[in-house]
């Protein structure tokens, strides 16, 4: 209870969703707020990648004297977006962090406006909330008494790309009625809508999957039901409990 009230409470931070509108859609407070922040994200790169195309136009109003707020509500783009692409034209090299600005005048324009500061903060907090239901499930499969490496271990031996769990040996899982054998599990503290399976996690997924054979996925906000067509890949929205599992010969875990 303590690491989902955690979790809940960084997610809250991030950005508190009406409960009203979390019940109306069939989903979880953290769920919905998931999903805000998913066409959030998906709105900004859109603005950005226009930013970028007009590159040029950026860099010629703030050379002009225009001032990189006044740039960016001109041409629709988020401030982060305009002082990269004006930043990059200007100092003919790609932004990586705020210090690195050498231009006195973006420089201080930059801090003026606090760019970067929200993004950094937000990814922070959804770092520490994937982390805390990362631990939620490996304190799961150890109560449950599953053998498995996490990622430390798994890097330890060489992976290079690794699930946040290999199981020592494979589970059956009981999901919709049938049974299905698990190899690995993937945590993501996320609602998993089908634009950031499709864009994020379909070929991560599927590299397990060729490598490690079937495995299980974890969003534990919710999941569109229209990424679920793969059958090597298990979508849950939370690990099951020990009678839904079963051992190798069929024996239930309880």
């Amino acid at each position: 209870a303590g690491t989902c009230a955690a979790a809940g409470a960084a997610c809250a931070a991030v950005a508190p969703p009406p409960p009203a509108a979390a019940r109306a859609l069939g989903v979880g407070a953290e769920g919905l707020a998931s999903l805000w922040h998913q066409r959030r994200g998906a709105a900004a790169r859109a603005r950005a990648a226009a930013a970028r195309r007009r590159a040029p136009e950026l860099a010629a109003a703030w050379r002009g004297g225009d001032s990189l707020a006044s740039v960016a509500a001109r041409f629709d783009v988020d401030d982060d977006a305009a002082a990269r692409v004006i930043h990059d034209a200007v100092e003919g090299r790609k932004l990586v962090k705020a210090s690195d600005i050498r231009d006195a005048r973006l420089r201080n324009e930059v801090k003026a406006l606090g760019c970067f500061g929200e993004a950094a903060r937000g990814a922070a907090a959804r770092r520490e909330i994937g982390l805390e239901y990362e631990r939620l499930l490996r304190r799961a499969l150890e109560r449950s008494g599953v053998p498995f490496e996490d990622e430390d271990a798994l890097r330890a031996r060489g992976f290079a790309r690794t699930p946040d769990v290999l199981l020592t040996v494979p589970l059956g899982v009981l999901a919709d009625g049938a049974t299905v054998c698990v190899n690995w599990i993937d945590s993501k503290a996320m609602f998993g809508g089908s634009e950031v399976y499709e864009r994020d996690h379909r070929s991560q997924l599927r590299s397990y999957v060729n490598r490690l054979g079937a495995g299980c996925v974890v969003y534990w906000f919710g999941y569109d039901r229209s990424i679920c067509r793969d059958s090597d890949i298990l979508v849950l929205d939370g690990w099951p409990p020990p009678y839904e599992l079963l051992w190798p010969d069929g024996t239930n875990i309880s």
